[in-house]
C-alpha cells in the first residue's frame, strides 16, 4: 500500500466517524464503556451510544446511553410543583392531578441547589406527555413545564434528561393525572361526616351534610372554590382553597 493511500485513510477515517456524532454511534457501550480496536469506522458507527454524553440523542438516553453519567435529581421546578393548586400531597414528591381545559402554570427546570448553573439546550422526556402539556425551550435558555391539557390521563410517571453543555446530564422525575373537567360524585347516598369535605376537581368540592335517616350524605350539588382559589385535590376529608 503506498504512503498516499495511507495519508488518505488517515485524512478520511475521522470524517467518517464525525459524521455519526461528536465521536461516533457505537465508541461507547449502553453502560458507558469505551469501545477499541475497531479499525474501520463503518463498524464504529453501527453501535448506539456515543461516548461523548451531550451528542446522544434523546432516544438514546432514554434507551440507557451512560445513564451512570446521567446525574440523578439535580433538576428541579421554579416554582416547586408542591406550591402548584393541582399537586397531589397524597403521593407527594413532583405528583401533580392536572385538569382538563385548566391551565397548569409554568414550572421552570433549573439546576438545583449546589449545582452548576448550566444553560441547557436540549430537554428529553419520557413517555409522551399528555395532549397540551409541553416541555419547550425559551430565549433564556432554560425549558419550562407548562401548558393546558387536552386528555385524560391516568396517573404516570415521567423522566426527563436534561442536556447541558459537553457533559451534564441531569434528570428529575414527576408523575401527572389528568381528570375530567367536571368529576360527578356517585357516592351521595353513601354515609360520611357530616361537615367533612371532598374535592371533586381543582375548582369544586362536595360537603357532607346531615341527611332525613340521621345519616350524612354528600351534598348532591358541588360547590365552587372562591374565584381565584383551587381545591387541594388530594384532601379527602378537609378542602383547601387558596
Amino acid at each position: 500500500m503506498s504512503i498516499f493511500v495511507i495519508l488518505l485513510i488517515l485524512v478520511l477515517s475521522p470524517v467518517t466517524i464525525s459524521a455519526c456524532g461528536c465521536y461516533g454511534q457505537g465508541t461507547c457501550t449502553v453502560g458507558g464503556a469505551q469501545v477499541t480496536g475497531f479499525s474501520d469506522p463503518n463498524i464504529r458507527c453501527t453501535g448506539v451510544c456515543d461516548c461523548c454524553p451531550a451528542c446522544n440523542g434523546c432516544a438514546q438516553l432514554m434507551a440507557g446511553c451512560l445513564a451512570e453519567r446521567v446525574t440523578q435529581n439535580p433538576v428541579e421546578f421554579v416554582p416547586l410543583l408542591s406550591t402548584s393548586p393541582f399537586y397531589n400531597a397524597g403521593r407527594g414528591g413532583n405528583s401533580l392531578t392536572l385538569v382538563i381545559g385548566q391551565d397548569m402554570g409554568i414550572f421552570t427546570l433549573t439546576p438545583a441547589p449546589g449545582w452548576p448553573n448550566t444553560i441547557f439546550f436540549e430537554a428529553c422526556v419520557n413517555p409522551i406527555l399528555p395532549r397540551g402539556i409541553t416541555i419547550g425551550s425559551n430565549p433564556s435558555g432554560t425549558f419550562v413545564l407548562s401548558g393546558t391539557p387536552t386528555e385524560t390521563l391516568p396517573l404516570t410517571l415521567y423522566t426527563v434528561i436534561l442536556k447541558g453543555g459537553l457533559d451534564f446530564l441531569g434528570s428529575a422525575n414527576f408523575t401527572l393525572q389528568v381528570t375530567p373537567e367536571t368529576v360527578c360524585n356517585n357516592n351521595n347516598n353513601n354515609s360520611c361526616i357530616v361537615g367533612s369535605q371532598q374535592c371533586i376537581d381543582a375548582t369544586h368540592y362536595h360537603t357532607c351534610i346531615q341527611a332525613a335517616n340521621n345519616q350524612g350524605i354528600w351534598l348532591s350539588i358541588n360547590q365552587p372554590c372562591p374565584p381565584g382559589t383551587s381545591c387541594h385535590t388530594s384532601s379527602p376529608t378537609s378542602i383547601l382553597c387558596f
